[in-house]
């Protein structure tokens, strides 16, 4: 296990596979706004993934995951945010579409999500939101 100091990165991004275009879009915004990030572009192997993933989630300060109603579907999302869960790791949810309080899973209740709509104006807003909750003081979170 990696201790805060030897942390690679600012964020771990985690999302469905079907969510890619979002993933990819944030990433870079997020690279834009000087934070690093772990970001699976697909070069994995099957075998490798897991464990690669597994690390990515060890070695970054935050967990951010792109919540939509693909991913409460992906079993793979799921064990990442269990990982990141039994790390301790700040969760942060996004939502890029209205998910009904009934479809989130009961165990994500108390992970607070930003939401983020494709009114560009409204994206703004959020990404702001998300960059000043990364930004705030980690050990006065925990």
């Amino acid at each position: 296990m990696y201790k805060q100091a030897e942390l690679d990165y600012d964020i771990f991004l985690a999302f469905s596979a079907a969510d890619y275009d979002y993933a990819r879009y944030l990433n870079e915004e997020l690279i834009l706004h000087a934070k690093t990030t772990w970001f699976e572009h697909n070069f994995l192997s099957p075998k490798e993934f897991r464990e690669e993933v597994f690390r990515g989630v060890e070695q970054s300060k935050n967990f951010v995951c792109i919540l939509t109603k693909n991913g409460l579907k992906d079993l793979e999302l799921r064990a990442q945010i269990g990982h990141a869960r039994k790390l301790k790791k700040r969760i942060v949810l996004l939502t890029f579409e209205e998910i009904l309080d009934e479809d989130f899973p009961s165990d994500y209740t108390t992970l607070a999500p930003v939401h983020f709509t494709s009114n560009f104006s409204n994206y703004r807003y959020s990404f702001s939101e998300l960059i000043r909750v990364l930004d705030v003081d980690r050990e006065h979170v925990q």
